[in-house]
């Protein structure tokens, strides 16, 4: 009997769909070489098959029958015991909730925010610019917040990063890249096109998008070579942790209150609008008490 490796690693990993984090790196590891074993062991069946079909009856001595037979039932116990593997594995942890509050204040960082300094309203969101749910959530949801939040000046939105080395190393260089693009007070102009085009985003090809969107190249360059971010990045990468951030995109949402946000509530991954929207409204809601 074939065994769904795509189901159990899709039960499995299910905590792991709605943002990028370390957690889950050695699970999918091991996905992947229950898989190759399957792959491995069908194809020992496949080969046994294709010797007997090639032989005649009588060609087929009794050594090699049984040699065949012995070798069936090794596969058959291979397959048993992974089987045996994936029945005991225990139940993946649940995912953290979606929402929930948090008993802090949280700094807006020092990224210049998108929308009006006046918002009663401030989500931060810490997030990895080689992350492809960070890259779904700039492209779709973002927008959306942008429009019906960001441009009527009820919301101040926040970038602060978070890149997670251990599964994109090439992200806080990027990071860089877009921070450096704030020196000509383009870092949003920057943000947008690295998620827009994140497929092979690589430091390299930062000068490509830097030109594209009008830098000096001369200054970028510079800029990016002295690696004068790097430390603002790791302070942002600290402060999320402290918060409980561990996978992105992850938010704060809170009411505004000079360079910080208080009443906290943070939210996990790249969650629908609606869920922006509900928690937004309630934020709004509870300043016009």
């Amino acid at each position: 009997m074939k065994i769904s490796f795509y189901t159990l690693a899709l039960t499995l990993l299910v905590p792991f769909f709605v943002g990028c984090n370390e957690s889950g790196i050695a699970l999918k590891h091991e996905i992947q070489e229950l898989k190759q074993g399957q792959e491995n062991i069908h194809k020992e069946l496949t080969d046994i098959k294709n010797s007997i079909a090639s032989k005649s009856t009588e060609s087929v001595s009794e050594m090699e029958i049984q040699s065949i037979k012995q070798g069936q039932e090794v596969i058959n116990k291979n397959l048993e015991e992974i089987k045996k593997n994936l029945a005991s594995r225990p139940a993946p942890p649940p995912p953290p909730s979606a929402v929930e509050k948090l008993d802090s204040s949280v700094m807006i960082g020092g990224i210049k925010p998108l929308g009006s300094d006046d918002a009663a309203v401030t989500l931060i969101e810490f997030s990895d610019y080689q992350c492809p749910f960070c890259a779904r959530h700039a492209t779709q949801t973002a927008q959306q917040i942008i429009k019906d939040y960001v441009e009527t000046h009820k919301v101040r939105y926040v970038f602060r990063d978070f890149p997670i080395e251990a599964i994109h190393p090439q992200a806080l260089k990027i990071a860089e890249g877009a921070r450096c693009a704030g020196e000509e007070d383009k870092y949003w102009d920057m943000h947008d096109r690295l998620f827009a085009n994140q497929r092979g985003l690589q430091p390299d090809n930062l000068p490509e998008h830097a030109e594209a969107i009008g830098l000096d190249l001369g200054l970028f360059k510079d800029c990016l070579d002295s690696g004068k971010y790097a430390e603002a990045i790791r302070k942002d990468i600290e402060d999320g942790s402290k918060i409980g951030v561990r996978g992105t995109p992850s938010f704060a949402l809170g009411i505004s209150d000079n360079n910080q946000i208080k009443n906290v509530v943070i939210i996990r991954g790249a969650q629908p609008y609606n869920i922006f929207k509900e928690e937004i409204e309630k934020m709004l809601a509870s300043i016009e008490k």
